[in-house]
């Protein structure tokens, strides 16, 4: 693959039937996950999708910037987890092992961020004058 960028897009998995579609940076980023046995890979995958759908859900109902001590009942976040676990981009995100959650949290997160220090264009890199 790091080789001839082309082979990631011609190989095929025994475990899943779909072709790779990211760019080929993508590959080279996952290349440590690679390294890990199959179910192991999955496992942490799923868990680190989950954590970040628990992210999305505690910077959408108490990290604001004038919130930042707020308490989330626990119940609370574990019950709109639940109910996202219910719809369908989620299931899939999950079902495919996608990285849709992982991306949301970290735009999330710098938007959070930025309204935080400083009033800046959200996820781009660059703040304002």
């Amino acid at each position: 693959m790091l080789d001839d960028a082309s082979t990631l897009y011609r190989a095929r998995m025994s475990e899943i039937a779909l072709p790779f579609t990211y760019p080929p940076f993508a590959g080279m980023v996952m290349i440590p996950v690679a390294l890990l046995p199959w179910s192991l890979a999955v496992v942490l995958w799923t868990s680190a999708s989950i954590a970040c759908l628990a992210a999305i859900w505690r910077l959408c109902l108490i990290e604001r910037p004038s919130n930042r001590r707020a308490h989330l009942h626990p119940a609370a976040l574990t019950a709109a987890m639940a109910v996202s676990l219910l719809l369908e981009p989620v299931r899939q995100t999950l079902g495919y092992g996608q990285i849709n959650l992982m991306l949301c949290a970290l735009v999330m997160y710098t938007c959070w961020r930025r309204a935080t220090v400083h009033r800046a264009a959200c996820g781009s890199g660059w703040r304002p004058g």
